[in-house]
C-alpha cells in the first residue's frame, strides 16, 4: 500500500463537486463521493493499474483513474511510495489544466 496525499485544490475540487451535484438529485452527491473513496482506496493499493498520462522530470509518473458513472478522472502522481491526488478532472474539459500543480513531493 502506498501513502496517499492531496494537493488542496484537488481536495476543493472534490467538495465543489459534490457540493454540484448535491442539488442535482437524490443521492447524486453521495454517490459521487463514494464512487471517489472506492477509486483511491484502489490507488492506494494498485497505483500501477491505472494508465500513464504523463512522465515528469525527477521520476514521478502521472496517471488517471476514471470514475465510472460520473465524467470525472482522479489524477494522481507517483513517486515511490507515495500518490499526490493532483485533481479530479472533468473528463470533457480544459484536458492537462492540472499540469502546474505537478512538483515534487517530500518524503
Amino acid at each position: 500500500m502506498i501513502e496517499l496525499r492531496f494537493d488542496s485544490q484537488a481536495r476543493d475540487e472534490i467538495d465543489q463537486q459534490a457540493a454540484w451535484y448535491s442539488g442535482r438529485g437524490e443521492g447524486l452527491r453521495e454517490r459521487l463521493l463514494g464512487e471517489t473513496e472506492e477509486l483511491l482506496r484502489l490507488i492506494g493499493t494498485r497505483p500501477a493499474s491505472f494508465p500513464v498520462v504523463r512522465r515528469v522530470r525527477g521520476g514521478s509518473v502521472v496517471r488517471r483513474a476514471r470514475l465510472r458513472k460520473f465524467p470525472f478522472s482522479v489524477v494522481f502522481a507517483v513517486q515511490g511510495n507515495v500518490a499526490v491526488v493532483v485533481a479530479l478532472a472533468h473528463d470533457g474539459r480544459r484536458p492537462f489544466y492540472w499540469k502546474g500543480r505537478l512538483r515534487p513531493h517530500r518524503p
